[in-house]
C-alpha cells in the first residue's frame, strides 16, 4: 500500500506553501503604524469643500424721472357770455316793432242768465290806448249798447280794460263790466301787432236778484 507515501506528500506541500507566504503576511499594515489606514473606513476623508463667496447685492436701481405735465390747462373755450337777448319787450312786438299808439275798432259782448231766463248781446265802439311808458301799459274803453230785454233795464254798458305788454306781442290784463247793479270782472288776453290790437275774454258771475250769469265779449282796434 501506498497510502504513506501519499499523506507524506500533501505534509510536505502544506509546509513549502506557508513558506513561501510568510514574508507576504509580515509586510500587512497594523492599525497602530501610522500609515493611516484604518481597516474600518472605506477609505480616507475627503476634504471639505470652501464655501462660495456671497454674491454681491445689485444695486438699486435709479428712479425715474416724473413725466412732464400733459400740457398745459386749456383756455375756457365758452368764449364770452352772449349779450343779453335784448331789452324788456316795452313798446315793442316780439319782432322790435313799435306797438305804441291809439287803436280803435269795435267791440261785441253777451250774457246769459244760468236759468235762461235772460240773455242778450251788445256792440258799440272801443278804443285802446297802448303806452309802454306809463304805469299800466293799456287803456281802453267800450261802449255797449244792448239789443234785446236788458235794453228795456240798462240800454248801455260800459267797458273798461287795463293790461300789460308781454313777449312774443302778446297783451292782456283784466277787464271790469257794470250790470244792473253789479261790476262782472275778467281776465283778458290777446295780440298786438302789425298796427292792430286784439283781446277777447270770458267768465261768470252774480249780477244780484239771485241771478247768476255767464258772459264774454272781444274787440279788434287798429290805428
Amino acid at each position: 500500500m501506498n497510502r504513506p507515501t501519499s499523506l507524506l506528500s500533501v505534509a510536505l506541500f502544506l509546509v513549502s506553501g506557508l513558506a513561501a507566504c510568510d514574508g507576504k503576511v509580515s509586510t500587512l499594515p497594523t492599525e497602530d503604524s501610522g500609515t493611516g489606514f484604518d481597516p474600518d473606513d472605506g477609505g480616507s476623508d475627503g476634504t471639505d469643500g470652501t464655501d462660495g463667496t456671497d454674491g454681491s447685492d445689485g444695486s438699486d436701481g435709479s428712479d425715474g424721472s416724473d413725466g412732464t405735465d400733459g400740457g398745459t390747462d386749456g383756455t375756457d373755450g365758452g368764449g364770452t357770455d352772449g349779450s343779453d337777448g335784448g331789452s324788456d319787450g316795452g313798446g315793442t312786438s316780439g319782432g322790435g316793432e313799435d306797438v305804441d299808439g291809439v287803436y280803435t275798432g269795435t267791440f261785441e259782448g253777451y250774457f246769459a242768465t244760468t236759468d235762461g231766463s235772460l240773455a242778450d248781446n251788445c256792440s258799440g265802439p272801443i278804443t285802446v290806448d297802448v303806452n309802454s311808458a306809463s304805469a299800466i301799459d293799456i287803456l281802453s274803453n267800450a261802449t255797449c249798447t244792448w239789443v234785446g230785454l236788458m235794453a228795456l233795464i240798462e240800454p248801455t254798458s260800459s267797458l273798461t280794460f287795463e293790461g300789460n305788454l308781454y313777449d312774443g306781442g302778446s297783451v292782456g290784463g283784466e277787464v271790469n263790466i257794470p250790470v244792473m247793479s253789479a261790476t262782472l270782472n275778467a281776465t283778458w288776453s290777446g295780440v298786438v301787432g302789425g298796427g292792430s290790437i286784439d283781446g277777447a275774454y270770458s267768465g261768470s258771475g252774480d249780477i244780484g236778484l239771485g241771478m247768476i250769469v255767464d258772459f264774454g265779449g272781444s274787440f279788434r282796434a287798429s290805428m
